[in-house]
């Protein structure tokens, strides 16, 4: 919802005519800056809405970031032991294979 700016169009063109402009182009002039300014100007409270809306929406997102940290983190862990579990099983089968080797009991195709 927008609220509309204040801008006293009547001072203004008082303002206008003080200063030599004729009444009716002051009068005028005065409606387009108003028209101008309230089509294209915000007012404090409407900025300071959005402001919060924003300042909502990236402590959102925080919260979603954090959430998807924890889950890469918990899936990393996870990774990890099953880089653990393959290192073992192949430190193994090296090693049997090392040994069945030094008994003789396999050769090694060249």
């Amino acid at each position: 919802m927008k609220d509309p700016l204040m801008f006293d169009t009547l001072r203004v063109a008082d303002k206008l005519a003080d200063n030599g402009f004729e009444r009716s182009q002051a009068e005028g002039l005065a409606r387009v800056l108003g028209d101008e300014l309230a089509n294209r100007v915000v007012s404090q409270q409407q900025l300071d809405m959005v402001v919060g809306d924003l300042r909502g929406e990236f402590a959102a997102l925080a919260t979603k970031f954090d959430k998807l940290e924890a889950r890469m983190e918990g899936g990393f862990k996870a990774l990890e032991g099953e880089l653990k579990a393959i290192h073992t099983k192949f430190w193994f089968l090296y090693s049997a294979l090392g040994l069945l080797l030094a008994l003789g009991l396999v050769e090694v195709l060249a």
